[in-house]
């Protein structure tokens, strides 16, 4: 798994170019969760996290989002479970069990999330949709770096600056700003360079170390 964002190829297929953009629109979507998590301080623990992380980490591995048309039931699936768990405590009856109340109100998060993520995927299939969500994807195509700014925002400037956000919608208003500030200079900076400032670091990082490696192959090798 790898925060690096998945590269643009010259060429291919339009099948192929489209499971890139959907890939790094989502990853751009997914930011729009963490910021939120980091402005209302979220424990690292939390199942919202978990499910966050695995879309930014990991998302590329993942054969239902490579071939999201062709996975289209299960996407469907998942909208319509997640809304069915999501509104669970909204709908369950005073002859529901203490403990089947406390399940449902931990799973309501993440089945949350799901749902967004499900509506997203779906959106995104639809040719009006994608070219408004595609503008996402310079967002996700540097999310290491977006996600580092988040976590100095939320967890260490904001603190400092005093904007303690205890009410959704006051958190809700200043995570709008900053994903807009963030969209902005994302963009900005991917129309005059390939990779994000950390993506760049961690590419040749990882290049460095590859060399290390030969060289001391070669070296035993001899």
């Amino acid at each position: 798994m790898t925060f690096a964002p998945a590269p643009t190829p010259r060429d291919s297929s339009a099948g192929r170019l489209r499971r890139l953009e959907l890939l790094d629109a989502l990853r751009g979507f997914a930011l729009a969760g963490t910021l939120m998590l980091c402005v209302q301080r979220v424990p690292l623990l939390d199942a919202r996290w978990v499910l966050l992380a695995m879309l930014l980490l990991g998302g590329s591995t993942a054969g239902v989002l490579r071939e999201s048309v062709a996975h289209w039931r299960f996407w469907r699936v998942l909208l319509v479970g997640s809304l069915v768990v999501t509104a669970g405590p909204l709908l369950q009856d005073g002859s529901a069990t203490a403990w089947a109340r406390a399940l449902l109100r931990q799973a309501a998060p993440l089945s949350q999330g799901l749902f967004c993520v499900a509506a997203f995927v779906l959106l995104f299939q639809r040719a009006a949709w994608r070219r408004k969500l595609c503008k996402l994807s310079p967002m996700g195509r540097m999310a290491f770096t977006n996600c580092a700014v988040q976590g100095l925002v939320g967890l260490v400037l904001l603190p400092r600056l005093g904007l303690d956000v205890e009410s959704v919608v006051g958190a809700a208003v200043l995570g709008a700003v900053i994903f807009a500030l963030q969209a902005m200079a994302s963009c900005w900076w991917m129309t005059r360079f390939h990779h994000g400032p950390l993506e760049w670091a961690w590419q040749r990082l990882a290049h460095a170390r590859r060399s290390a490696q030969v060289r001391v192959r070669a070296v035993r090798g001899a």
